[in-house]
C-alpha cells in the first residue's frame, strides 16, 4: 500500500506540493513531521526508487520460492522506516505498524531457518576457487560500477539544481 502511494505521489510532501501552512513556515517554525516528509519527498526519485523496491520486495513475498529474497529486499527498508518514524515522524502508531511489518519479516526467516543457513553456508564455502586474477577482475568491475552509479546519481543532483 505504501508503495502505491509513493509511486502515485501520496505519502510525501513533494518538491513543489508544501501544502500552504508548510509553505509559509521557516525552517525553524517547522514540526518534525513536516520536515520528515518534505525532506522525504524532495527527490522524485528517491521517492519511486524505494517504492519501486518495496514493491518487489512485497511481490516476491507472496511465493514460497522467493519469500526469503523478498524479506532481504524489505528488512532494511523497514528497519529504516522505523528509525524515521520513530525520531522524525514522531507519529508512534506508525511505528507499531512497521515495527509489526518487520517482526512479521523476522518469522519469515525464523521459519525458514534451515534454508536461510543452507543458503549462507552456499555463499560463504571456500570451495569455489577463484585465481587471484579473477578476484583483481571482480574488484575492477565492482570499482566501475561504483563509480558509473555516483557519476549517475551526480550529474541527475546537477540536472536538478539547475531547474
Amino acid at each position: 500500500m505504501y508503495a502505491v502511494r509513493k509511486l502515485f505521489g501520496g505519502q510525501f510532501y513533494m518538491k513543489g506540493e508544501l501544502p500552504l501552512d508548510v509553505a509559509n513556515m521557516t525552517l525553524g517554525e517547522v514540526d518534525s513531521f513536516s520536515l520528515g516528509w518534505t525532506f522525504m519527498g524532495y527527490s522524485i526519485y528517491y521517492v519511486a526508487i524505494i517504492g519501486i523496491i518495496q514493491l518487489i520486495g512485497a511481490w516476491l513475498l507472496l511465493w514460497n520460492r522467493t519469500k526469503l529474497i523478498g524479506a532481504f529486499i524489505l528488512v532494511p527498508i523497514m528497519v529504516n522506516i522505523i528509525i524515521f518514524d520513530l525520531i522524525f515522524i514522531k507519529i508512534y502508531t506508525a511505528a507499531v505498524l512497521s515495527i509489526i511489518i518487520f517482526g512479521l519479516l523476522i518469522l519469515i526467516f525464523q521459519f525458514n531457518n534451515q534454508k536461510l543457513f543452507a543458503a549462507i553456508k552456499i555463499l560463504t564455502s571456500n570451495n569455489l576457487q577463484t585465481s587471484s586474477k579473477n578476484v583483481l577482475i571482480n574488484i575492477g568491475a565492482s570499482l566501475i560500477a561504483l563509480a558509473m552509479i555516483f557519476l549517475f546519481c551526480y550529474s541527475i543532483e546537477l540536472l536538478t539544481w539547475q531547474t
